[in-house]
């Protein structure tokens, strides 16, 4: 039993020391540093459009009045009024082509983290999908030809 063990422990040994430490896990691979202002720097050219699409879905959930996500994940019972939201200068058709770029840039986002296939971007994947449905449901809302 004690050879077993101590064989395995050497094969194991053998195997990381063989990929001479290029076996890093993808967590630990640095894509980004931080500059003097405090601001990322994204190296992976993925992950500068996956942060360029996430910015696209932002304008579109401040056209659309989608309150950010809060801090605790704790979503609220009713959104607040959106200030300066104005019926009349908001058109049905504004608001379904803002809730089809969020969309859009989702499944960009989501294509873009299948083909990397790491957890960072996985979890962009995620919150873009959920923003999605969240600015489907907005523009069906307020205007029933969306869908």
């Amino acid at each position: 039993m004690r050879r077993t063990l101590l064989f395995l422990f050497l094969l194991w040994s053998a195997s990381q020391t063989s990929c001479g430490g290029q076996m890093r896990s993808r967590e630990s691979t640095p894509t980004a540093r931080q500059t003097t202002g405090g601001a990322e720097e994204v190296a992976d050219p993925q992950r500068q459009e996956i942060l360029r699409l996430e910015a696209e879905i932002d304008r579109g959930k401040t056209a659309l009045g989608l309150a950010p996500p809060p801090a605790d994940g704790i979503q609220p019972q009713q959104a607040p009024a959106v200030p300066g939201w104005d019926e009349g200068l908001q058109s049905c058709d504004r608001t379904c082509r803002s809730s089809t770029s969020i969309c859009d840039a989702s499944r960009r986002i989501c294509r873009l983290a299948d083909e990397m296939d790491d957890d960072w971007a996985a979890g962009r994947c995620t919150i873009a999908a959920r923003t999605c449905g969240d600015a489907r449901r907005k523009a069906i809302e307020r205007c029933r030809t969306c869908g």
